[in-house]
């Protein structure tokens, strides 16, 4: 199930100007991701505010208010429960990782290795040493805008300041299966203290970390079936998956799905478990009340602007299927007229696609090239966006919309090529010297040239292949248009794209697709 969060952009600058969203609630659940993305932010932030307002009191918000005190920015931190709560209240003897292992952990909030309790202590002793102001069971309950900053309010007082970072963490209500019977006495969404459950049957629902640590810790003197809908653990650590596979009282069902809780029995994939309780641990849902108190948007809220956009995209849809009919038989408003009208000189109205397919790719190429490429100094992505956008000016613009015909005019390709109309005449076939089948459709379609079979069956079934089993899909990331509109203009909006084992069966479903092409 796909988790909802906070709409925030590159600088996890949120809906609202000025409040900035970090850590597990902007995505970031790993401790070490979570410290890295509020050390990130107050990087940014130490050149542009004096005041900061933190709320919340974990890896992200400590890690931020540290960095940003370090660097002489007056920050103060408010935390509803205490310090560390979220590590706080993990399951007892819940040991803290520091995955992943290949990225050294930013900022000044110590990170090692350690049992939840360690953690939280290394934690306060290191806000201590640092003199951070952090005010516990203090909750804030609203925020506005007011001139030049922003106000907030608390159980205690308000507060007046230039930013505001909101590093809660997902306190929300725990994530449901929706099932009958979940609302069972028997059927918890929380664990915190395992020793409370001694030679029972317990079943565990879930396939993160937090469930596989719970079945884990239980399976120490109770029996264990743990289920998850998955064909395999993509979202658990290393340390926790060795550890699994060793475990000899946690049954594993993978690919399976409960279907209803009853009299101390749960359906799973029709077949019924008898258990003592239940433990459903699918993760949770944002805090919408408070973050709309705060007036943040979360993605999944559309606004009159959202709207506007799709409406618009209609109509331009509507006006390139519309006006590319042939003259005087274009849809309507465009009779008559519209085809003329997005002509370029001999060129039919396709031109226009394509340039405005080619300006999109280059502007957010180099946008893209320059956040992950320049800015980061890593020269294979530099080259990568290069190569993508080569390959549009030169192979789907400049080829088939000008090159080819002066090819054909001063018969740099040969005379018979160049006197054949069946050749000549069809210089939108030219796409297909670097699209293969069957991403360009009509190469063997439409009675082509000789020529074009020959070079068709070539890409799509020999040199293709050879490229990709040398570089993988590399061809779709260093050449093709359609990969390359995705690395460019799909770069800003990544974020936004559909999250969860969900999206990543449909998008395995290209391979289906492509088996069924061939």
């Amino acid at each position: 199930m796909a988790s909802v969060r906070p709409a925030i952009d590159e600088h996890f600058e949120s809906s609202v100007p000025g409040v900035h969203v970090v850590g597990d609630l902007a995505g970031s659940p790993l401790v070490k991701l979570a410290m890295e993305q509020g050390y990130d932010l107050a990087v940014y932030l130490a050149s542009r505010a004096q005041e900061v307002l933190v709320i919340g009191a974990g890896a992200a918000g400590l890690n931020c208010a540290l960095e940003l005190n370090s660097r002489g920015v007056h920050v103060i931190v408010l935390e509803k429960d205490r310090l560390g709560s979220t590590v706080a209240n993990l399951p007892e003897g819940k040991w803290i990782y520091t995955e992943p292992e290949d990225r050294p952990a930013k900022g000044l909030l110590p990170l090692e290795a350690a049992s939840k309790d360690e953690v939280v202590e290394r934690w306060r002793a290191s806000v201590k040493a640092a003199g951070l102001e952090v005010h516990e069971g203090e909750a804030v309950t609203s925020l506005r805008r007011t001139g030049g900053g922003l106000e907030v309010t608390t159980s205690v007082r308000r507060y007046r300041v230039q930013r505001v970072v909101v590093a809660t963490g997902k306190f929300g209500s725990p994530r449901k299966l929706g099932v009958p019977g979940e609302e069972s006495p028997r059927v918890q969404h929380r664990l915190f203290n395992t020793r409370k459950y001694q030679g029972e049957r317990l079943v565990v629902v879930g396939g993160g970390n937090s469930a596989v640590e719970a079945a884990l810790a239980l399976s120490d003197s109770n029996d264990v079936t743990l289920s998850y809908r998955g064909s395999e653990f993509t979202r658990v650590s290393k340390e926790n998956l060795r550890r699994l596979k060793e475990a000899a009282r946690v049954r594993i069902l993978l690919n399976s799905r409960v279907s209803k809780f009853e009299d101390g029995a749960c359906e799973i994939d029709g077949v019924s478990h008898f258990f003592d309780h239940a433990f459903v641990l699918i993760g949770s849902d944002p805090p919408r009340d408070f973050l709309k108190a705060l007036g943040i948007r979360l993605e999944d809220e559309w606004g009159w602007k959202h709207y506007a956009g799709l409406a618009l995209m209609f109509a331009i849809a509507y006006t390139i299927y519309g006006a590319k009919q042939e003259s005087g038989h274009e849809f309507w408003p465009f009779t008559g007229w519209g085809a003329n009208a997005l002509a370029f000189g001999n060129r039919p109205w396709s031109f226009w696609y394509t340039v405005l397919y080619t300006a999109l790719m280059t502007i957010f190429g180099i946008q893209a090239m320059k956040r992950w490429g320049f800015d980061r100094k890593d020269r294979f992505q530099i080259w990568r966006y290069v190569s993508l956008i080569g390959f549009q000016w030169i192979f789907f613009f400049l080829i088939p919309e000008f090159l080819f015909q002066s090819a054909v005019s001063n018969q740099w390709i040969g005379e018979k090529l160049a006197t054949d109309p069946g050749f000549a005449s069809n210089a939108w076939r030219s796409y297909g010297l670097v699209y293969a089948w069957p991403l360009f459709f009509y190469t063997f379609l439409g009675d082509p040239n000789q020529v074009w079979i020959i070079w068709g069956v070539f890409l799509s079934f020999v040199l293709v292949p050879i490229l990709v089993l040398f570089h993988g899909k590399r061809y779709c990331s260093w050449i093709c248009g359609c990969g390359g509109l995705a690395e460019t203009v799909g770069d800003r909006w990544r974020h936004l794209a559909p999250k969860g084992d969900a999206s990543i069966r449909w998008e395995r479903m290209n391979t289906w697709v492509l088996g069924a092409a061939v």
